[in-house]
């Protein structure tokens, strides 16, 4: 951002006048065919951008770019006034100030001895890194929200832990009352798949408190928004009853949206061999 200061508006604004038009209007021009290459837009495009561009694109006088917010020229009240209107309408977390426009003299450039210039460039500075601490502190973080299979994932890796956390306490009551009555589900071991009923009737033989499982998630798929298939491994330590092991477990589990909540509609596990324990977020710990 261009910054003139000196002792009046009147003075920044005689001195910077020449050299600031000769900048904006002189220097920074560049023929169309550099600003806008042909070939990537349209004649009608062209003719269109020419047309919303023409007062960017035409000369401009100090006067005019000081209205505009172009240009901070003025006394050090005037300009201070000017960068705090510009940081409450635009919240601009960093600013740069531009020092030197087109060709102005190396004595106000440079010289440090200039005693308005100088003390005016400090405040320019203080308050450009005041402003920016503000922004920094005061501006609420932009947050992304969450997919639906994100949200779906929370809600049904929950649902999993407390079934596990039942488990590992003796009882299979929370697994009981995640699944649908519509279930289908098909245990390792079984010769056919079970209902809902036979499953309930299996939940209640389960016996011991001592199981230990780390459970590592694997998969996850959302689809229709009511349909979700989870796929994870367990690592088995020991049995329910006490009986040291080390097993590894694959389990695919279907939910299905009933009423609002999720409900498992299906399970499917065997005895794998694989012992990767990779996995897509912090295992699952009845025990930690």
């Amino acid at each position: 951002m261009p910054i003139c200061v000196a002792d009046s508006d009147e003075v920044a604004r005689r001195e910077a006048k020449l050299h600031f038009e000769n900048f904006r209007n002189r220097f920074l021009k560049m023929p169309i065919e550099m600003l806008l290459p042909p070939g990537h837009s349209s004649l009608e495009s062209m003719r269109g951008i020419a047309r919303a561009k023409a007062q960017i694109t035409g000369d401009v006088t100090l006067e005019v770019a000081v209205e505009m917010g172009m240009f901070f020229c003025g006394s050090p009240a005037t300009v201070r006034e000017q960068i705090a209107a510009a940081w409450k309408d635009t919240r601009v977390g960093t600013a740069a100030s531009q020092r030197c426009a087109g060709r102005g003299p190396a004595s106000r450039v440079h010289s440090p001895g200039h005693p308005c210039w100088s003390a005016a460039m400090r405040l320019a500075t203080v308050l450009f890194s005041a402003l920016s601490i503000l922004l920094v502190v005061s501006a609420p973080v932009p947050t992304r929200a969450a997919t639906p299979a994100e949200t779906a994932l929370e809600e049904i890796w929950a649902m999993e832990a407390k079934i596990y956390a039942g488990r590992a306490s003796g009882t299979m009551q929370p697994y009981v009352e995640a699944v649908s009555k519509h279930m289908l589900s098909y245990p390792f071991g079984t010769a056919n798949p079970v209902d809902y009923a036979a499953f309930v009737e299996s939940a209640k033989r389960f016996r011991g408190d001592q199981e230990r499982n780390r459970i590592y998630l694997k998969g996850f798929y959302l689809t229709g928004g009511n349909t979700a298939v989870i796929f994870y491994r367990s690592h088995r330590t020991v049995r329910p009853e006490g009986t040291v092991v080390d097993e590894y477990w694959d389990t695919t589990h279907i939910y299905a949206r009933e009423d609002g909540r999720w409900r498992l509609m299906s399970s499917i596990n065997r005895a794998s061999d694989n012992k990767d324990i990779s996995s897509s977020r912090p295992p699952l710990d009845p025990r930690p």
